[in-house]
């Protein structure tokens, strides 16, 4: 999503404030301050037992006047730090039309030097003002901001400063000391790679080396994730052998110029949103994009990238090294298929092959077998080791043992292989791996507290070891938090086939309409499950039941698709015809099953929550049920009916419930796990569960008035006095928008539009202008497709939504007759729509935007496109 930047802090005041004259002491946090202004109040936010956020300032105001001071951690210390923490900020709004960056100035806070910059921003139709400052110190990042209207800043800043002169740095408390000594350790993650200090030094090095480079991009601002590449890829053993073997790394952060940077090599910006790696060759280009970035995954992506470069192969190990080190160093430099050459067949294996071989090439065949989630001939070949006298490569059998049955889901096994190992006769670095194992897989079982313990003694008993920093690691990050169970399993071949982004259609300047409708079709058909549903990247790697509110609307959306193209088929293909009905029939049946499961298992929420997705998906899936049961195209039965009317009803009651108390709809809730939900509403997701609701309230569900009501007030003031609607706004205040940057919300302005026409806000002639602009930068968006990383157009354009984009303008488009909408307009929209299709097309049929959202969603909506641009507008 794109980040509100600086003015994240509006809503803190909105709740539960409370007076303060005596100091606030937060030991857990490294200060204390003295809130004594007349008529100022304080909250303060905690996250994880510390707090993260103090807030104050006259609740008159409903936070338009407001002191902040955010603390997170950082082992960064003194005044470069804050020129640092400034030279991002400065990158990352830097192509944000509405904040200005004024002067950097210097600001004492205890004796010690914040640095700090003037800031102008433009924000829910109020001109702001505000001071930015950063301070490094105890192990924390203080990010001080204080933000009033411009026109009465200096009427209120000398209270500001009266609090801030009265700022401390104090000891930390016994919690807060042992979180900084595991953000220490967690600091050194990724450290066993030597990353390349520019991105002139890391082009000359591959130049030299004949290497390509990995690029590794974390850029998910505001939000508490820790290090997830650092930490997750990059502490893997086969990754970092890669690494070090094949690769120069290079971490990119917003600011840092590259080719790569450019937008006619590839682009990235200051918007740029989300995580992952991009190999590049030393002149920039992209050769493969990896957005799938678990370990075995990434290592996957790595040896196949590889392969796709033979002139970069390195020479064979040496023939006078023992056969075992061959082998290691073959997979090491990734080359596979040469360390099986050199292993041979296995013991056994025939009958003139040796009943057993050196325990330390039985070492490397379990490694191979590991790679190739073969996990029988692995252990099989553990078995056929020699036996040795060496306690350190027996430990190396039985965690190798281990990891084989965890890959094979065999947690309890895998247990018992490493139960054997006396830690006495180990080296640190085995028994640091050992305990992390144990810890691991007894968190797995259910023994939260037993895992956490072996988490800590690894860290406090080993800390120079790389599994004490992905412990430390482990400890700070989110999933602990969250108690979230991981699936320790290796992944299956769906998870292989997603991590790649399959070849382009070939490229036309216009999507062949009919031929696309047909292919899509026949996509959806044959990827259909067993189960009735379709594969979808955000299920791998989970271990919940419940499918995730992205995967329940990706299946809505692929069910609903085929639905619609049920009248299309009827007399032209009745063969085709009862395949879908079929298809769909399968899918519904599969739809509700899952949507009770949901229901009786509710998912932990952090950080964002899709339910305004996945149930805004539901109501259009299953109303359209209904609508085509009414025409006669199709009959799921009445038991299914009665099923159909009950899940409606609850998704929009899901709908009404999480309404903001702006009045509008969000995906966003805090940037930390726990933190307070804040107060927000995005143009996009309220125009859109504004229409699901007023579907719902056609199919007898009891909608109190004002929802929508509330819903379309937002969504007015989020309309800017140039008719280009606003991404995101907020806190609760609903004064009018002001100018909005068009180009950056150029396409959803039909579906926010429409939104309003329906709600009887604005006008049918009110489409117009939408349209026109539409028409006219529809193709900013397109550049953006087939993109993993989210928002790197140059005013915040992203892959993301670029089918829901162009299906929600076909759909608005299909609504307006000849005497709203010219046919020479409609013909324009029609044309560039297919335009933009023609780039999201793959040569296998299918539909793609965004590849982590998966080709389902994006070939369902791809279809509903299509289909409403075959639409005859309404009769006059």
């Amino acid at each position: 999503m794109r980040r509100a930047l600086p003015l994240l802090l509006f809503s803190l005041l909105c709740a539960a404030p409370a007076l303060a004259q005596e100091p606030i002491s937060a030991p857990s946090a490294g200060f204390e301050l003295t809130v004594d202004i007349q008529g100022w109040e304080h909250r303060t936010q905690e996250t994880d037992g510390r707090l993260s956020v103090l807030a104050a300032g006259p609740p008159a105001m409903g936070g338009l006047v407001q002191l902040a001071i955010q603390v997170t951690d950082s082992g960064k210390s003194g005044p470069a730090a804050g020129d640092a923490a400034l030279d991002e900020l400065a990158a990352q709004v830097a192509q944000e039309p509405s904040i200005e960056l004024g002067d950097r100035f210097d600001f004492e806070l205890d004796g010690r030097t914040a640095r700090g910059v003037e800031v102008l921003q433009s924000a829910s139709g109020v001109r702001f003002r505000v001071k930015l400052m950063f301070l490094h110190a105890n192990g924390f990042q203080y990010r001080v901001q204080f933000h009033a209207p411009e026109d009465n800043f200096d009427e209120h800043w000398p209270h500001a400063e009266q609090v801030l002169a009265s700022f401390r740095l104090i000891q930390l408390d016994e919690a807060a000391q042992q979180r900084q000594q595991l953000q220490s350790l967690a600091a050194r993650c990724g450290s066993q790679i030597d990353w390349a200090a520019d991105w002139d030094a890391a082009a000359a090095a591959a130049q030299e080396q004949g290497k390509l480079i990995v690029v590794a991009i974390h850029s998910i601002p505001g939000f508490d994730l820790g290090s997830p590449l650092m930490q997750g890829p990059f502490m893997d053993p086969e990754v970092i052998a890669l690494m070090q073997n094949r690769f120069v790394g290079y971490v990119w952060r917003k600011g840092l110029q590259a080719p790569f940077v450019d937008p006619e090599v590839f682009g990235l910006g200051g918007s740029t949103f989300g995580t992952g790696l991009l190999v590049v060759t030393p002149q920039g280009q992209v050769v493969r994009q990896v957005y799938l970035v678990s370990a075995p995954l990434t290592a996957a992506a790595l040896r196949e990238t590889l392969a796709g470069h033979p002139q970069l192969r390195v020479e064979a190990p040496p023939t006078e090294l023992p056969r075992a080190e061959r082998v290691k160093l073959a997979i090491d430099n990734g080359d596979l298929a040469l360390a099986r050459r050199i292993a041979g067949p296995p013991p056994g294996s025939h009958a003139d092959a040796p009943p057993s071989e050196p325990a330390e090439l039985a070492v490397q065949r379990a490694r191979l077998a590991w790679i190739d989630r073969q996990g029988s001939l692995g252990l099989h070949a553990l078995e056929r080791a020699q036996p040795s006298n060496d306690p350190q490569l027996g430990a190396e059998i039985a965690l190798a043992r281990a990891a084989l049955h965890t890959g094979m889901g065999q947690n309890e096994e895998a247990m018992a292989a490493v139960a054997i190992l006396d830690p006495k006769r180990l080296t640190d670095e085995q028994h640091a791996r050992l305990l992390v194992q144990r810890a691991t897989l007894q968190w797995v079982a259910g023994e939260r507290e037993e895992a956490l313990a072996l988490l800590h003694q690894v860290c406090a008993e080993l800390p120079e070891q790389p599994a004490a920093w992905a412990a430390a690691a482990a400890l700070l990050g989110p999933g602990i938090q969250m108690e979230v169970t991981p699936d320790l399993s290796w992944p299956d071949d769906y998870a292989f086939e997603a991590a790649r982004i399959g070849p382009a259609a070939p490229r036309v300047d216009l999507l062949d309409a009919d031929a696309a409708l047909d292919g899509a079709v026949d996509w959806l058909l044959a990827h259909q499950l067993e189960d009735g549903s379709w594969p979808c990247p955000g299920n791998i790697g989970e271990n919940q039941r419940a499918r995730d509110p992205i995967t329940m609307a990706s299946h809505a959306i692929a069910v609903r698709a085929l639905l619609g193209s049920l009248p299309h088929y009827l007399e032209s293909d009745p063969p085709r015809a009862a395949q879908i009905r079929t298809a769909v029939q399968r899918g519904l049946s599969s739809y509700l099953e899952q949507r009770r499961i949901v229901r009786e298992n509710p998912r932990v929420v952090a950080f964002m929550d899709y339910t305004c997705w996945g149930s805004s998906y539901g109501v259009f899936l299953l109303t359209a049920v209904y609508d085509h049961f009414e025409a006669g195209h199709f009959d799921p039965g009445r038991h299914t009916l009665g099923r159909v009317r009950t899940e409606l009803h609850a998704m929009a009651d899901d709908l009404v419930r999480i309404q903001q108390a702006n009045g509008g709809w969000s995906y966003y809730l805090s940037g930390q796990v726990g933190g307070e939900a804040t107060v927000a509403a995005m143009s996009f997701t309220t125009a859109t569960v504004l229409k699901a609701l007023q579907l719902a309230e056609q199919r007898e569900f009891e909608l109190d008035a004002e929802v929508l009501a509330r819903g379309r007030r937002v969504l007015q003031a989020m309309r800017g006095s140039n008719q280009a609607f606003e991404y995101l706004r907020m806190g609760v205040s609903l004064d009018p928008a002001g100018e909005v940057e068009i180009l950056g919300g150029a396409a959803r302005g039909p579906l926010c539009a429409h939104a309003l026409v329906e709600g009887g806000v604005l006008q049918p002639a009110d489409m117009v202008l939408p349209f026109q602009r539409y028409v006219e930068h529809l193709h900013t968006y397109g550049d953006q497709s087939r993109r993993a990383l989210m928002h790197c157009g140059p005013e915040t354009q992203g892959s993301h939504y670029l089918t829901y984009d162009y299906c929600t303008a076909a759909e608005a488009l299909a609504a307006f007759d000849a005497e709203v909408i010219s046919d020479a307009l409609r013909a324009e929209v029609r044309e560039e729509t297919l335009r933009q299709l023609a780039r999201c097309h793959s040569a296998d049929g299918s539909f793609i935007d965004n590849p982590l959202i998966g080709p389902a969603a994006g070939t369902g909506l791809a279809l509903q496109a299509l289909l409403a641009l075959q639409e005859a507008p309404p009769r006059k």
